[in-house]
């Protein structure tokens, strides 16, 4: 395992270990695997051509990967902390799993059976129609969930803006956390993603062609990241804030009392 210079690891070693442990749970890229079989280790000019790199500086990046050799309790903690991470989720895998699936519109699609004649209709208007916010209406006439929320999704991906901001953003959440979950799923996941493409760029004898096009595609997954990881953020932040609310008007109410 190795730590991403882009952070600064500085921030994680003022951190308690309980509260290291909850910072690792989040998204974001801390520590990644390094491949056992085919490491690929590449001389630091390579990665001061590339951002957050370039911007960063070898000068900070020698500085940051010298808090971490000084600090070995600092690099066994992430390791507990992975460890314990990783028995946790599965564990928690092992009892969600079976119920998640179950739950989950995309392993309904098929095992929920076929449309009924009305849905059918309503499927056929849905695809003659030109106007998305009028697509969004009919979407709504659906009796079974579950082509509402495919309908739904649609739209989220074509036209986001035909959908009321309430709506717009649950979807939005669900995809980000659905999309940068960090458990082997049964669809690939913004972590998956960048897991295969340092595979495929670790590959012996590599094409430039090859390796530039897997540059292209793990820019796009990081743009992807940061959209979602923002929504992730927010989400956190305003649920911060319904808590605290919360406590207020407790103590509001004690204050009366």
């Amino acid at each position: 395992m190795v730590f991403c210079l882009e952070n600064d690891p500085k921030d994680l070693m003022a951190l308690d270990y309980n509260s290291l442990k909850e910072t690792m749970k989040r998204p974001g890229k801390f520590i990644r695997a390094l491949p056992l079989k085919h490491p690929v280790v590449l001389d630091v000019s390579y990665a001061l051509n590339l951002e957050p790199y370039k911007t960063i500086g070898k000068d900070k990046l020698v500085e940051r990967s010298q808090m971490i050799k000084d600090n070995p309790e600092f690099a066994e903690n992430c390791s507990r902390a992975i460890a314990e991470i990783a028995e946790e989720r599965a564990e928690q895998k092992k009892t969600k799993q079976s119920i998640s699936a179950d739950l989950d519109p995309h392993n309904q699609l098929y095992s929920g059976g076929f449309p009924s004649e009305k849905d059918q209709e309503i499927m056929k208007k849905f695809h003659k129609s030109k106007d998305w916010e009028e697509r969004y209406k009919i979407v709504l006439s659906f009796s079974d969930e579950r082509f509402k929320h495919f309908g739904l999704l649609l739209i989220y991906q074509n036209q986001p803006n035909a959908l009321p901001q309430d709506v717009y953003k649950k979807i939005h959440l669900e995809t980000a956390l659905r999309i940068l979950s960090v458990e082997q799923e049964n669809f690939t996941t913004i972590p998956m993603a960048e897991h295969l493409i340092d595979t495929i760029r670790a590959e012996k004898d590599i094409s430039k062609e090859k390796l530039e096009y897997m540059n292209e595609i793990d820019s796009m997954i990081k743009e992807m990241r940061v959209i979602y990881e923002k929504a992730l953020k927010s989400a956190s932040k305003i649920e911060d804030l319904f808590e605290k609310s919360k406590e207020i008007k407790k103590d509001v109410k004690k204050e009366i009392a």
